[in-house]
């Protein structure tokens, strides 16, 4: 009897304590704001806009013309706001490495994905 009271109160207090777990968690969780897409095309007008077409504009003389629009970039298949900030973080050789806070990153990564299925 004593071994089995000593079983239900370790249960009690393993639920106790994931439980309180769980509190911590989702009030951090909650306390975490959402990419801003608006904060996003912002950045994107001021820093993307020589060489990507960020919003249905036409291409012009001065662009890079291999660059893709971020519409093409949210389209591709399997495509992830996190693979879109990965390519934010870590670009390719002839993107320019610009430094942004994690909100910038997130913002204009959630502005980018904002824009799959407008593909032309």
């Amino acid at each position: 009897m004593l071994k089995f009271r000593a079983q239900v109160l370790a249960g009690a207090l393993t639920l106790i304590a994931a439980t309180g777990l769980l509190a911590i968690a989702g009030s951090q969780a909650a306390a975490q704001k959402p990419p801003d897409p608006t904060l996003g095309y912002s950045l994107a007008k001021r820093l993307c806009s020589a060489c990507h077409i960020i919003a249905g504009e036409p291409r012009i003389d001065s662009m890079l013309v291999d660059a893709p629009s971020f519409a093409s970039i949210a389209s591709k298949p399997e495509q992830s706001i996190e693979a879109i900030a990965g390519r934010i973080v870590i670009p390719h050789s002839v993107m320019p490495q610009i430094k942004l806070t994690r909100d910038e990153i997130a913002a204009l990564s959630a502005y980018i994905f904002s824009l799959r299925g407008n593909t032309p």
